[in-house]
């Protein structure tokens, strides 16, 4: 899928529900089925030929005590953050059965999509997914494993979601199919820290002030693009302190995924 429309979707799950049926509309849907649970908001735009599955992000202060439950739970035989599977949970048998619904009347290309929070719901929806497919495959249902299987998945911001195990099991069973957008000054890409035992599935796409991608940069190169972002704000400032809160600042603005689908626009157009 093209990263700006999967970029716009994510945006998209922000609106009101018109808002997103308009979205999903413009960029090649026919329609959209939108679930909110506890306030975790979850849709699923489809055509004849494909679906895209989206998650929204942080929206309400309900959604940090999620955020930051750094618990790690098995599902299966997945394990990662506690949080973020609890949103998921939410409006899991939603969007499950409907996406079972949409494969079973011939749809079987499936995309799943996420800013932030919303990035981490995919990467669990997508491990359920595989577990699905592996299930299927064991039980010799190969056709229904390989409708089962995501095609592809889709984050921007996404903080990390599982041990570094579960990370390489799914990094290994959907080699090509990620896309994991990080604008450089992004923080919550980069948590929970790499030291408390979270990794990210997936390689890095990191999108650099100007220029193309670049995928899994380098120290250097990562510190070029996060010096090339900083605002004239930033720069002028000459007190450390000043800096710093500056740099918070931009930290949350690189987060923004008005921004994301801004610079995926601008690389790839607006539809496709």
């Amino acid at each position: 899928m093209n990263p700006s429309t999967a970029a716009q979707l994510a945006h998209a799950a922000y609106g009101s529900d018109s808002h997103i049926v308009s979205v999903s509309q413009s960029v090649g849907f026919d329609n959209a089925l939108i679930f909110e649970r506890q306030q975790t908001r979850a849709f699923v735009a489809f055509n004849d030929s494909r679906m895209a599955v989206v998650f929204r992000g942080t929206k309400t202060w309900r959604h940090w005590a999620y955020n930051f439950d750094f618990r790690k739970v098995e599902h299966r035989n997945a394990k990662g953050h506690a949080g973020f599977l609890a949103e998921l949970n939410h409006v899991w048998d939603d969007v499950e059965s409907t996406v079972f619904d949409l494969i079973a009347n011939g749809i079987h290309k499936h995309h799943w999509i996420g800013h932030s929070k919303g990035g981490g719901e995919a990467n669990w929806g997508v491990a359920r997914m595989l577990q699905n497919a592996l299930d299927a495959m064991h039980s010799g249902r190969h056709k229904r494993a390989s409708r089962l299987w995501p095609n592809g998945l889709q984050t921007f911001g996404c903080p990390r979601v599982f041990t570094p195990r579960t990370a390489n099991t799914i990094s290994t069973l959907m080699e090509g199919r990620i896309s994991r957008w990080c604008s450089p000054n992004d923080l919550v890409a980069h948590m929970p820290l790499k030291q408390t035992g979270f990794d990210h599935a997936g390689p890095e796409s990191l999108l650099p002030p100007h220029g193309q991608p670049v995928v899994n940069p380098g120290p250097l190169t990562r510190a070029k693009a996060m010096a090339g972002s900083l605002t004239a704000d930033t720069k002028r400032q000459k007190k450390w302190i000043g800096k710093l809160r500056a740099a918070i600042r931009e930290g949350g603005a690189d987060h923004s995924m008005g921004l994301y689908a801004w610079k995926l626009a601008q690389l790839y157009g607006k539809t496709g």
